[in-house]
């Protein structure tokens, strides 16, 4: 068997590979071991301890700790050293972290470091760093460590301009409709470089109609890509909506006067800046709460207890100083001074004043401002144009999802029946995307039932039962409600049911509950119906326990037939009724 060459077994070829990977490691673990003696014995990394700290960072660039001593290391460096000097150094590093980003392009330690030794350099080559940020890009489109540090580049750099980012984004564009990035960064560009007049997100019409025109095309070439279409519907609603007061009431009981203010948006009361006037005689501040807790909400309630002398007040009046609510969302436009009759009938038309209603209310509860009716509906036109050429199935989503956007924008109303019918169509096609579907249609749904007389709905008995209603939208419209029926709909969750703070009946039968949410902020509730829905453990049910009902039930539900039901029923404080 002389002069052949042995050949090696599978178990030799591992053993061997292993024995190599532990020598690597060994040798790695001794430079890192010599580096944080180094960092031990002088408290900051000498030359020896930087060039060490490159060795290990090169095998394992994402060694945050260490990079940090390297920072302290290189600061200690630059205190002794000239601008040209510092300058030198500074680009060294850079080419070191050009090593480091080979390895791992999106390493967050290596991105930091550059931006910090761009920072330090006397003079920043910004220019080849945005080339370079040009470069990792065409590698990974979607690489947001790069788009970040460009962003940083652009702003620092004196240079560069936001008009040839704006182009460096139309050429991406141009390559690819299907780099959302490229697009997403668009949209930051474009309020600069084309300002309209209003707020931060305003452009001009020429600039609009030249972008629509633009992501039309996108459209019509991949129109099963969300990238231009969702570029599309910001272009449709780019504007913040600001944050309105919908009403106030105001309900003397007795002595105890409770006001109760209903906003568009969740914001945050300061009531100690907040004056409030009993038939023109001011009222000490006022300890506004909400029900999340003093937390953001959309509903608000202040009471105070009337002195002796005043006997029958009639009228409240209300200023909100500047600041004294707060929005994390959007600005808050209130007007200077509101006014509200007092009644001591929660149910009386005199107790309450509505500042938004119908249209006027339902466009407030938008959460972005859409732009004119007659450009919504040149969009329409050209978006069935589209679905027209369109085939069946998947291909055709994201034009029905704009279409219903559109219409909402137009006349939710009169449009109603095309919007459900088109949800319902969506479902079919994109079943992945059911509960979507069904949670934009319940937001219809609310709206159309609560928004065309609001006074009315607020001061009544609300009753939306059987409306395949699977997410309560703006439940500030149901908060003086004494009985709300949600029966007979496809709720899985009481989301925003807090606010409800009259309610003393609440039907909830014949929905797809699982679970029975803390209701604690409900102090008025005595009677819940919670009939056939999908209650099936005790620790489902168990919030029952911490509240003060007259009953409660639970008829259909699988909780019923759990042996540990019996003793979790008897000790409640009232009654389970069939």
């Amino acid at each position: 068997m002389h002069g052949r060459v042995k050949v090696r077994t599978t178990e030799e070829q591992e053993e061997a590979k292993r024995k190599q990977q532990e020598a690597k490691l060994q040798g790695f673990l001794g430079v890192r071991r010599k580096l944080i003696d180094n960092k031990t014995a002088r408290g900051v990394l000498d030359v020896k301890g930087l060039s060490l700290s490159e060795l290990v960072l090169s095998k394992a660039p994402d060694f945050a700790s260490i990079w940090n001593w390297r920072r302290e290391g290189l600061c200690r460096q630059f205190e002794t050293m000239k601008d040209a000097e510092k300058q030198k150094l500074c680009l060294q590093e850079l080419d070191f972290l050009d090593e480091g980003l080979k390895k791992n392009p999106k390493s967050y330690s290596v991105w930091h470091q550059r931006r910090w030794v761009m920072l330090q350099a006397p003079q920043p080559p910004w220019q080849s760093e945005l080339d370079k940020c040009t470069m990792f890009l065409k590698l990974d489109q979607r690489n947001f460590h790069c788009w970040d540090y460009r962003r940083f580049v652009v702003n620092k750099a004196p240079d560069i301009t936001a008009e040839q980012e704006f182009e460096y984004t139309m050429n991406l564009i141009g390559d690819n409709f299907s780099n959302y990035s490229a697009w997403h960064y668009r949209s930051t560009l474009l309020p600069v470089v084309r300002p309209g007049e209003g707020q931060v997100q305003s452009i001009t019409q020429e600039a609009l109609d030249e972008e629509l025109e633009t992501v039309a095309s996108a459209c019509y070439i991949d129109p099963c890509d969300q990238s231009a279409w969702i570029y599309h519907r910001w272009l449709l609603g780019r504007d913040m909506n600001t944050t309105q007061l919908i009403y106030l009431h105001a309900i003397l009981n007795e002595k105890d006067l409770t006001i109760t203010a209903a906003f568009t948006q969740n914001v945050q009361i300061h009531g100690a800046t907040v004056s409030v006037s009993i038939d023109g005689t001011a009222s000490g501040p006022l300890a506004w709460v909400s029900s999340n807790k003093n937390g953001p909400s959309t509903v608000w309630t202040a009471t105070t207890t009337l002195s002796e002398e005043c006997t029958s007040p009639t009228g409240l009046s209300v200023k909100f100083a500047e600041g004294s609510v707060k929005s994390a969302l959007a600005d808050v436009n209130l007007l200077p001074n509101y006014e509200v009759k007092i009644s001591s009938d929660s149910n009386a038309v005199e107790g309450m004043e509505l500042f938004l209603n119908g249209v006027e209310l339902r466009k407030a509860l938008a959460r972005y401002v859409l732009p004119s009716e007659t450009l919504l509906k040149s969009q329409l036109e050209s978006t069935r144009d589209l679905l027209e050429a369109l085939d069946e199935g998947q291909e055709k989503k994201w034009a029905l999802l704009a279409i219903i956007y559109i219409l909402n924008g137009i006349d939710a109303v009169a449009h109603k029946s095309e919007i459900l019918e088109t949800l319902t169509e969506l479902e079919q096609i994109d079943p992945n995307r059911e509960g979507y579907y069904k949670d934009l249609g319940s937001r219809y749904i609310c709206e159309d039932l609560l928004c065309k007389d609001a006074k009315a709905v607020l001061l009544s008995n609300a009753d939306l039962h059987g409306n395949n209603i699977a997410t309560v939208y703006h439940p500030q419209l149901l908060a003086l409600s004494g009985r709300i029926d949600l029966s007979s709909n496809s709720l899985k969750a009481m989301l925003g049911f807090d606010v409800f703070s009259c309610v003393y009946e609440l039907i909830l039968d014949d929905n797809k509950l699982s679970h029975v949410y803390d209701l604690s902020a409900l102090r008025k509730l005595k009677i819940l119906s919670l009939k056939r829905n999908k209650l099936a453990t005790i620790t489902a049910v168990s919030t029952l326990s911490t509240l003060t009902l007259e009953s409660v039930s639970l008829v259909g539900n699988p909780v019923l037939t759990i042996d540990a039901f019996d003793a979790f029923a008897l000790a409640l404080p009232y009654p389970i009724v069939d």
